[in-house]
């Protein structure tokens, strides 16, 4: 971990040599079972107190998106990107992700709002039936909390990719739900109206 974080560190480097190689590094590292969950603990456990770790949690969910993308589930089995992610390490992902809905940081958050919205294209509902429930769960607390705010962006982004079935059965109790949430929003929180929009 402490060597993921120092090389994150220095990808962000202005010393073009040391960036190389930090791009060397986790270029080789990305092939290796674990690096996908070490990525999202990096994010998940960095004090978000300063510009500098909340720029490193934002990061670290950055490229697992790119990796989320890229090696989830590959098409090509003769690419050299094509090592896919362990289903171990699925497992741990699909588990741990929803956290990050509720940072308290709002560009952590959207990061990783975009994370979970890459798995859920590829694995809901079937491998990740848990996921819905949870998201609808934390609309329907109405509180305008940081989480439930993450759920519904988040949801918005891959909605389109569900089915009828798949909704149907929560309809009316997340219109209602989302309808609660839209209405105790700040003025510069418009954008999530139009999110909420997109999910009904």
């Amino acid at each position: 971990m402490d060597e993921l974080a120092s090389c994150l560190a220095s990808i962000q480097s202005v010393d073009s040599g040391l960036r190389r190689s930090s791009e060397a590094w986790l270029t080789q590292a990305s092939s290796q079972p674990g690096f996908a969950p070490a990525l999202l603990s990096l994010a998940l456990n960095s004090p978000l107190d300063s510009a500098s770790s909340r720029g490193a949690a934002q990061l670290a969910l950055v490229l697992l998106r790119r990796h989320i993308e890229t090696h989830w589930c590959p098409y090509d089995e003769d690419s050299s990107e094509a090592v896919e992610v362990s289903d171990a390490d699925k497992t741990t992902l699909r588990w741990e992700l929803p956290r990050v809905l509720g940072s308290a940081d709002a560009g952590v958050r959207n990061a990783g709002v975009h994370c979970v919205a890459a798995v859920a294209k590829w694995d809901c509902p079937d491998q990740w039936p848990e996921l819905l429930p949870g998201l609808f769960q934390s609309i329907a607390s109405g509180s305008g909390s940081a989480l439930a705010l993450g759920a519904v962006h988040c949801l918005s982004l891959f909605a389109n990719d569900l089915s009828a079935e798949d909704m149907c059965d929560l309809g009316p109790e997340l219109l209602a739900s989302l309808l609660r949430l839209v209405h105790g929003l700040a003025p510069r929180q418009a954008w999530l109206v139009a999110a909420a929009m997109r999910i009904a």
